[in-house]
């Protein structure tokens, strides 16, 4: 005769109370209802147990200390990074040096790229993600203002720490963006600092218009686009590009051309890189995807040394 306890637990496996197995297999059954749920709580355990590590690994990350000298640290160094939710800010300022191993301008978002063989002192705060190369990204807004390097150079680098936003565990991390690269060489790289060895600087505020870009540089940019557009709809914008270095202006060929779309609250809502043509012009095709109310387009330019800046405001109404 069954005890009250089996009858339960057949009944639950079963649905029925009726005698589903022979008596020798009875306890073939409850053990492996025991090992099934010693099998669920033990996966339970060690998902908590990874999710924590990777928490934990998280926690732990660490950057360079900034060292800036010359170079200003940002309160905000996020403002004209587009889709900035895809990274982690670990420091708003951080120093490293090291040697480049290939850079290049990335056509899709006009950002100068290079790959870093940092030296020995900074490889500890590179992750697994990195395999032993550091992502250092150049924003168009400060371009104007930054020393183009070439591969094999030994540079010492300002900018933020940054992690790659993922799933599970740790991302690479980046310099990114960097607006500040000194060529240097490799016996005089910047070592880390502690605050026992030195004052570290602290962030200066980010004007409040424009940052980064000064207007009165030589390049001037006239923008036209619709005073009024409809959600949905293509807001065609032609960009007029040129060198006023000289004092005559004559156009600026091949310039780069960085374009954000504004709220009025300051919030970066959409963005798109272009080039001008042979003639310093460019025509683009903006999709307006921002909800009603109005808008300021700022389009930076920049070649070479040279930097400018021209905006336009505009308004969205609804469809």
């Amino acid at each position: 005769m069954r005890s009250l306890a089996e009858r339960a637990f057949v009944k639950k496996v079963t649905g029925r109370v009726g005698r589903p197995f022979p008596p020798s297999s009875r306890p073939l059954v409850i053990v492996a209802g025991v090992a099934i749920a010693l099998a669920l709580g033990l996966g339970v355990i060690l998902t908590a147990f990874g999710a924590g590590n990777d928490r934990q690994s998280v926690a732990k990350l660490s950057s360079p200390p900034w060292y800036g000298g010359p170079v200003s640290c940002r309160e905000d160094p996020m403002a004209h990074v587009h889709d900035a939710s895809r990274f982690i800010v670990v420091a708003k300022c951080a120093t490293v040096s090291g040697t480049v191993k290939s850079a290049h301008l990335d056509p899709a978002d006009g950002t100068f790229k290079m790959q870093v063989n940092v030296d020995s002192a900074y490889q500890r705060f590179l992750t697994a993600a990195n395999r032993g190369v550091l992502l250092a990204a150049v924003i168009p807004t400060d371009q104007p203002s930054v020393v183009v390097p070439s591969p094999g150079q030994h540079l010492t680098l300002y900018g933020a720490w940054v992690e790659e936003r993922v799933v599970n565990g740790v991302g690479r991390v980046r310099l990114h963006p960097t607006w500040g690269v000194q060529v240097s060489d490799p016996g005089q790289s910047v070592a880390p600092l502690t605050a026992s060895q030195g004052r570290l600087q602290q962030p200066a505020a980010s004007p409040s218009s424009s940052p980064h870009v000064d207007l009165a540089q030589s390049l001037s940019v006239k923008v036209t686009a619709p005073a009024a557009v409809k959600v949905g709809a293509p807001m065609a914008v032609s960009i007029a590009v040129e060198s006023v270095l000289d004092g005559q202006p004559k156009p600026a060929p091949t310039a780069g051309l960085y374009c954000e779309v504004v709220a009025d609250q300051g919030r970066l809502v959409q963005w798109k890189a272009a080039t001008a043509n042979g003639n310093g012009m460019a025509k683009i095709d903006m999709v307006t995807t921002a909800p009603p109310g109005d808008y300021t387009l700022w389009v930076y330019a920049h070649k070479g040394i040279q930097g400018g800046i021209g905006r336009v405001r505009f308004s969205v109404s609804k469809g």
